[in-house]
């Protein structure tokens, strides 16, 4: 299972969830949280820790949120791509993956991949042998090669190529913010200049807090240039003084900033998920 787990906006803020009852909007947090890396989750289960009903659950199937893979409420999260961004080199195939597919032959799943460090599967051996040279009048005593030319010591040399030091998925990066932020213009490369901003935010973020980043700069009206004709781009977005402006909600929606109060069970569970590092609340 991935470290963790995030909520898109679009989903969660939109008429079709909010006007669910709220033991299914709590239901559906819970089975996000708990979902594989390719979105299924054993709902029973989380049903009868909630003590929600199947009623619930099937609220959920109708409103086109997730889809039951079979009798014992194995469920899938339909919108499971839009909330996270899983990379290829640390997923963790699901195990009911044959009957997700099964279910729905159509879906398109994030093929798992060996990281790059390991490609190579485990690191070669070197081994250095001793030139043996048996002397005339020494037979049978081994020299360590003290007399050997500068040119035998070359010869002798091996060149073991250093391993990959960089494990960012720029184009995994590129890919999510074309595919998600569709406000602004694409990005058709990632330029030496766009990988060293990234780097930087990587330094004192994580890459789900990158693609969190992204999907505030699509919800803002203001940098989408819903009410202006300017509109921000990738590299504004990225740089770090913007990044940490976005962050700090400088760029929020007024109607967004508006703060609810009381003890419902979203803001109990907003508070879990905040305390145990779960993102997107």
């Amino acid at each position: 299972m991935a470290e963790r787990r995030m909520f898109s906006i679009k989903i969660i803020d939109s008429a079709r969830f909010l006007k669910m009852p709220v033991m299914c909007q709590n239901l559906y947090f819970h089975m996000c949280i708990r979902a594989d890396d390719d979105g299924v989750v054993e709902g029973y289960n989380v049903i009868k820790m909630l003590g929600a009903s199947e009623d619930d659950l099937n609220v959920l199937a109708d409103k086109g949120f997730i889809t039951v893979l079979n009798e014992d409420l194995v469920v899938y999260i339909n919108d499971w791509q839009e909330h996270n961004h899983i990379r290829p080199d640390r997923k963790t195939d699901s195990i009911y993956k044959n009957l997700l597919l099964k279910v729905l032959p159509d879906l398109e799943v994030v093929q798992k991949r060996d990281r790059a460090d390991k490609k190579n599967g485990r690191q070669m051996d070197v081994q250095r042998t001793a030139q043996v040279r048996l002397g005339k009048d020494r037979l049978g005593k081994v020299s360590l090669g003290k007399d050997r030319s500068d040119k035998d010591r070359k010869e002798k040399t091996v060149c073991v190529s250093e391993p990959e030091k960089e494990m960012i998925d720029f184009k995994g990066i590129k890919d999510y913010f074309n595919q998600y932020c569709t406000s602004f213009p694409k990005v058709t490369e990632m330029t030496k200049q766009r990988k060293e901003h990234i780097r930087d935010f990587l330094k004192n973020h994580s890459e789900a807090d990158l693609y969190k980043l992204f999907d505030t700069a699509q919800e803002s009206d203001f940098l989408t240039g819903t009410n202006r004709s300017w509109k921000a781009n990738f590299d504004w977005i990225i740089k770090p003084e913007n990044a940490i402006k976005i962050f700090e909600g400088n760029y929020q929606n007024k109607q967004d900033k508006k703060v609810t109060t009381g003890n419902s069970n979203l803001d109990v569970l907003a508070k879990w998920a905040n305390r145990n590092g779960v993102d997107g609340f």
